[in-house]
């Protein structure tokens, strides 16, 4: 804010050289956040930081500590970075963070730090950029490109990179895998329609993602998923079949002609490729559906 003199967070900027008062005018006015703090406290700030953390003035913001506006997530972040710019190292990259606002509400800021000095202590200066919008486009879009958009479970690609994570871990673990394929799936499109479908897949991808609890759970297309767990993977198929029997849709069972098929396969992490291990899922799918025809 500016009267007489020019003055910022309480800092009192009157009886300088004209030179030295636009600057000071550049920075309280500036657009972008600015703040300057030591010793976890914040010592000045200029009008858009205040805007930004959501107080009236400057003068509401310098007293307080940092940690009162950054959330617990970034905590142990914001003091690395701190303890970066002290040391002497050259001003770190924009990193992002996360903060509070004085209203309860959360944003995210892009920041940048660089070594200063505050009435004789060395202080860290801080620019401060609102990117909440572009953090959650690209949080958005990060989850768009690992789900499936019907049912909102893992894709085939996600779920399949899921698999590969799970066959890279210690020689003593097994991975297994349940391949689950609707039965009577077709009945319910032809005679109800898609929308009818759809609503059905959506139903079977929550029970599956209640049941397998930790596991990751994904849908490979169509009408088959795909279930990444543990060499007690057997156990977890049955547990499937019988919840997909007694599933219900909006308060009613499901279609009586909707039922499951489900193929399993594990193996010994390291020792075999994801596509192999569901290839012998679908194997012993395969070989259930035929043993039923029988």
């Amino acid at each position: 804010m500016v009267t007489g003199g020019l003055q910022a967070g309480g800092v009192d900027c009157g009886g300088i050289d004209e030179e030295l008062e636009t600057l000071r005018a550049i920075t309280v006015c500036s657009p972008h956040a600015l703040v300057i703090h030591a010793e976890g406290v914040i010592r000045w700030a200029n009008a858009e930081a205040a805007r930004l953390v959501g107080v009236a003035d400057p003068v509401e913001v310098v007293g307080r500590r940092l940690d009162s506006f950054v959330e617990n997530r970034s905590q142990d972040q914001m003091l690395e970075r701190i303890a970066s710019v002290l040391s002497g190292e050259t001003p770190l990259r924009a990193q992002e963070m996360f903060l509070r606002r004085a209203d309860g509400r959360h944003l995210v800021v892009e920041t940048r730090g660089a070594r200063t000095s505050w009435q004789g202590a060395p202080a860290v200066q801080v620019v401060l950029w609102d990117v909440t919008d572009r953090h959650e486009r690209t949080q958005r879009l990060e989850w768009e490109a690992a789900h499936d958009a019907l049912t909102g479970i893992l894709n085939r690609r996600a779920i399949l990179a899921a698999l590969d994570h799970r066959l890279d871990g210690g020689a003593d673990d097994v991975a297994g895998v349940a391949l689950v394929d609707l039965v009577g799936f077709k009945a319910v499109n032809d005679a109800a329609g898609h929308p009818a479908g759809d609503r059905v897949l959506t139903r079977i991808a929550q029970m599956l993602e209640t049941v397998s609890g930790v596991n990751p759970v994904g849908r490979l297309g169509g009408d088959e998923f795909l279930v990444v767990a543990g060499a007690d993977v057997g156990r977890l198929a049955g547990t499937i079949a019988a919840t997909v029997r007694l599933g219900q849709i909006e308060g009613r069972p499901l279609p009586a002609e909707v039922g499951t098929t489900v193929g399993v396969a594990a193996a010994p992490c390291r020792t075999v490729s994801a596509d192999e291990l569901v290839a012998r899922a679908d194997a012993d799918l395969y070989a259930k559906r035929r043993s039923a025809r029988g």
